[in-house]
Parts: structure tokens; C-alpha cells; sequence
């Protein structure tokens, strides 16, 4: 009814004569145990380093997803501004050309290195009048 298989080791008994012989019998179950040991440990640290590379993948996948999220929604608001500027001047410059624009409008279209070149024009302006006025 029960089938047993027996290791050899207690199939076939050594039998210990004196103390030095025990001793190397211990000594070399020991060091079987302990490569045994060994092996089983090798193989936990191989599959904890195959979860822990799972869990950190699966780590950086989620900080990625965030990443690309927020990315996606800076762009999307970014958008947005530039539209609502967009509309704005269409806004600014379908409402100034309905009516007449004054010159203080006008001014602020102007680009500013002609607003700079005005300034140099009324400076050589005013330090052409001053040689006239000290030649005459």
C-alpha cells in the first residue's frame, strides 16, 4: 500500500568506528548542507532580482505615464494661451480698424527700432540746431 523509497545513505548505514572518522562524517554532511543551502539561496536571489527588475520597470513605466501626462497637459494650456492671445489681438485689431485709430495707436504698431530712430532723428534734429545757432 505504501511505497517508500529509501535514500542510500539509510539504506546503507555508516557505521563510525572511532572519533576522527565521525568527525570527517559531520564535517562533510555540513558542507553538503551548506552548498545545498547555497543553491536554494542563489536561486531566491535570482527571483527576487527578477521581481525587483519587474517592480522597478513597472515603477519607471508609471513615472513615465506621469511625465507624459503632465507634458501633455502643459502643452494643451500652452495652446490654450496662445489661442486666447490669438483672439485677442484678432479681437484688438478688427475692433481699432472698424473705427478711426489715433496716433497714439498707431504709435504702439509701430516696430520699436522706428520708435529708436525717431529718437535719433529729433536728437541729430536738436544738435543741428544747436551748431546753427553757435555759428551764427
Amino acid at each position: 500500500m505504501f511505497n517508500f523509497k529509501l535514500n542510500d545513505q539509510v539504506a546503507n548505514p555508516k557505521i563510525v568506528e572511532d572519533m576522527p572518522e565521525m568527525a570527517q562524517f559531520v564535517y562533510d554532511f555540513y558542507q553538503s548542507k551548506l552548498q545545498q543551502w547555497n543553491k536554494i539561496k542563489q536561486k531566491n536571489n535570482e527571483e527576487e532580482n527578477k521581481i525587483k527588475q519587474k517592480q522597478r520597470k513597472m515603477q519607471l513605466d508609471e513615472e513615465e505615464r506621469v511625465l507624459r501626462e503632465n507634458l501633455n497637459r502643459t502643452v494643451e494650456a500652452s495652446e490654450a494661451k496662445s489661442k486666447q492671445r490669438l483672439d485677442l489681438k484678432n479681437y484688438s485689431s478688427s475692433s481699432s480698424s472698424s473705427g478711426a485709430e489715433s496716433e497714439e495707436e498707431k504709435e504702439k504698431e509701430v516696430p520699436e527700432n522706428n520708435v529708436d530712430m525717431k529718437e535719433q532723428n529729433s536728437n541729430n534734429e536738436e544738435q543741428s540746431s544747436s551748431s546753427e545757432d553757435e555759428a551764427n
